[in-house]
């Protein structure tokens, strides 16, 4: 599916969402891939992800140790080398998101989200094979325990998601209430289309639904001044060469939404922007 300021086009011929969109509303253009279905957009993110792995010095995988990727994706010559193609991309229940400036290829950010069956199965999770267990160990203790045994109870339900493939531009400048905005809405058009698979009268589900990820210390420190409610659970540089530590965080949507909402005069900018991403999922 591709969400647009004008119109809505459903790329995948097995799902019935459909969202109505506000014209011009927000940051700019989102456009949402949903499975193995519509590869334009994702073949739209490829290239810019690549550029903003490489600003991280973080290590990609190559065509010989996911050769299966070639036989999904014609892959372009860059991607040969640098191959940013894995088992989630052709999962049915992995959505890539981009957001783009109005009427122009040019993106501004851009994120991926699967549903997972625990956290051991996540890409995130996977990312600690490099720094030994001590980074796993953090995560295990935090709580007690409690954290991790309640991720994977409700992954069982489908509500445990994994946050990857966050980007944003490292070859030109993008205005940082612009950026902020933009990742704010690409947040909740997430969320949007998780929270309207649970119908109103069960409504108090959403409650459950958990994302997690790996972030840079610059995304913690936006996502603290947005209201959005989250965990660290664990942090540490994963590999030698990387430009800074990694932090395992734990994101709560729907109590992140309530909060912003009792907190309005405080967030102010992150209500706008968070509704508009909403609106953009038709889960308002």
């Amino acid at each position: 599916m591709i969400i647009s300021n004008e119109m809505t086009v459903s790329m995948n011929p097995e799902s019935e969402q459909n969202f109505e969109v506000p014209a011009r509303s927000g940051v700019g253009d989102v456009d949402v891939s949903k499975g193995p279905y519509n590869r334009e957009v994702f073949e739209r993110v490829l290239p810019f992800r690549v550029k903003f792995v490489d600003s991280q010095n973080w290590r990609t995988n190559t065509v010989d140790e996911l050769p299966f990727a070639l036989q999904w994706l014609d892959s372009p010559d860059w991607a040969r080398e640098r191959l940013e193609v894995d088992q989630y991309d052709v999962m049915d229940e992995t959505y890539n998101l981009l957001l783009s400036e109005w009427d122009t290829p040019e993106a501004i950010a851009s994120l991926r989200l699967s549903r997972i069956g625990s956290v051991e199965e996540s890409l995130s999770w996977s990312m600690f094979n490099g720094a030994g267990d001590w980074m796993k160990a953090q995560a295990q203790r935090h709580d007690d325990g409690r954290t991790m045994e309640y991720l994977n109870e409700i992954a069982k339900d489908g509500k445990l998601w994994d946050l990857t493939r966050f980007a944003t531009p490292v070859d030109r400048a993008v205005e940082p209430d612009r950026l902020v905005g933009g990742m704010l809405e690409l947040f909740a058009v997430g969320y949007g289309m998780m929270r309207n698979e649970i119908p109103e009268e069960v409504k108090e589900q959403r409650d459950d639904i958990r994302w997690i990820f790996n972030g840079t210390k610059l995304l913690v420190m936006a996502l603290e001044h947005t209201g959005i409610q989250f965990d660290v659970i664990a942090k540490g540089k994963i590999n030698r060469d990387d430009q800074g530590k990694s932090y395992f965080c734990v994101v709560k949507p729907e109590e992140g939404l309530r909060y912003l909402r009792t907190h309005a005069d405080e967030f102010e900018f992150s209500n706008k922007h968070v509704t508009n991403g909403l609106l953009k999922a038709n889960a308002l």
